[in-house]
């Protein structure tokens, strides 16, 4: 009897060792805590500026600021491609107002169904007189839509006019005409421009400046291709010929009644055979 008492007892002792073995705690150890909010990346404060307040630090920042260069290649402002491939860039406007609002369905079918891309500079007025055409460009994946400014007005400190059209007068009035425009055009795309073109193309070294600090870059252009619609299609032919490797090209989509579109489609099968292809603006952020 004793005996048989002895082996239960043993036996209890045991199982009572291996269940202690099996669950006791972890020395050292300490029960896990959350990770604090503040040293996640979404937690981290910021410093961005709200848009009145940046507005009014560039107004302070350069309301002394005399500019002392009018030009269509001002300090700050990008002209060509940072290569030596054999790619062009192929830019076009779009700049509204009177006589300026057209949609040159020709040239955008034409890119479109050889698959050409391109970069749309498109105006504020122009967008406001033809919004089912922009709709249907935006939606392309092949066109990159650029802000081409509000009210189609030169990029200026100080009211400097350029082809008899008066630039901004001052630096409010230089935010007002880039980033209105880029705003309507993220409102309706979903994505803010990289790029502005100013009106004419013409800018002093303030504005390629105040264009950074609000997130854009100035863009102008280091190949003429239609001298704002005025050039023939052979002329067109000819100037495009001639561009060189990272060539940023100017041309327009706005006068369908001009030769512009005839230019492009007979040069861009000479370009191919030459070994260029197209790119966007974009593709050398």
């Amino acid at each position: 009897m004793k005996k048989s008492l002895l082996i239960i007892l043993t036996v209890v002792l045991l199982l009572t060792f291996f269940w202690w073995s099996k669950n006791k705690p972890a020395k050292n150890v300490s029960p896990a805590a959350p990770i604090p909010a503040q040293t996640t990346q979404e937690a981290l404060p910021t410093e961005k500026i709200a848009p009145e307040n940046l507005r009014a630090k560039l107004q302070t920042e350069f309301q002394h600021a005399t500019p002392k260069v009018w030009s269509e290649q001002a300090p700050g402002v990008e002209t060509k491609l940072p290569t030596q491939n054999k790619v062009l860039a192929l830019t076009f406007d779009a700049c509204g107002g009177t006589g300026s609002d057209g949609y040159d369905a020709k040239l955008i079918d034409f890119l479109t169904e050889e698959k050409i891309p391109a970069t749309l500079f498109i105006n504020g007025q122009w967008l406001a007189t033809n919004a089912d055409n922009f709709q249907k460009i935006a939606a392309d994946p092949l066109f990159e839509i650029e802000n081409h400014g509000t009210n189609h007005i030169p990029c200026s400190a100080n009211g400097h006019s350029a082809y008899n059209i008066t630039g901004t007068k001052n630096i409010s009035a230089m935010i007002d005409e880039m980033d209105l425009n880029a705003q309507k055009i993220e409102s309706l795309t979903g994505k803010k421009p990289l790029f502005y073109r100013s009106a004419t193309a013409f800018t002093d070294e303030i504005c390629p400046q105040v264009a950074h600090q609000l997130g854009y870059t100035v863009v102008s252009f280091n190949v003429l291709g239609d001298a704002g619609a005025t050039y023939s299609a052979a002329q067109i032919e000819k100037v495009l010929l001639a561009a060189p490797p990272g060539a940023i090209i100017i041309l327009h989509m706005n006068h369908p009644e001009k030769d512009t579109a005839e230019g492009v489609m007979q040069v861009v099968p000479k370009l191919q055979k030459a070994g260029f292809k197209f790119v966007k603006l974009e593709d050398y952020r």
